[in-house]
C-alpha cells in the first residue's frame, strides 16, 4: 500500500494589527490590506501569519496570537488571495484554535464578542 505523501499547503500572508488593540481592546482582528491612511494614523503593526489547506476547502491558522476574527472584507480578501495562491476552491477559515472565523458563524468569536457587546 502507498502512503500519500503529498506535501501539505502551507501559505503565508502579512496581515496588519493594531498591537493596543490586540493587546488592551477586544482582541486581535488583523486587515489583510489595510487602507495606507489608516495603516499610518493608526500605527498598525505588520505580522506574518501562516495558514494550512485541511481538507482541500479549510485555511487553518498555523502560527501567531489567535485570530478572534476578519471583520468586514478582510476575510473574503484573504480567502481569495489563499485560495489563488494554492488553486484551490477553499471556503472556510479557522483560527489557531480551531474556530471558525470567516465565514462568520453563530459560533465565530467575532460574533458571540458582539452580541455580548451590544
Amino acid at each position: 500500500m502507498m502512503e500519500n505523501t503529498t506535501a501539505p499547503i502551507i501559505i503565508t500572508r502579512k496581515l496588519y494589527f493594531n498591537k493596543k488593540e490586540r493587546e488592551e481592546g477586544e482582541g486581535f482582528y488583523p486587515m489583510f490590506n489595510p487602507p495606507l491612511q489608516i495603516y499610518k494614523e493608526n500605527e498598525y503593526q505588520q505580522i506574518s501569519v501562516s495558514f494550512e489547506l485541511r481538507k482541500g476547502t479549510e485555511w487553518h491558522q498555523r502560527n501567531r496570537s489567535v485570530i478572534y476574527g476578519l471583520e468586514g472584507i478582510n476575510g473574503p480578501q484573504l480567502l481569495v488571495s489563499l485560495n489563488n495562491e494554492a488553486k484551490v476552491n477553499g471556503y472556510k477559515i479557522f483560527n489557531s484554535g480551531g474556530r471558525q472565523i470567516f465565514p462568520v458563524t453563530a459560533n465565530s468569536t467575532f460574533r458571540i464578542l458582539n452580541q455580548y457587546s451590544n
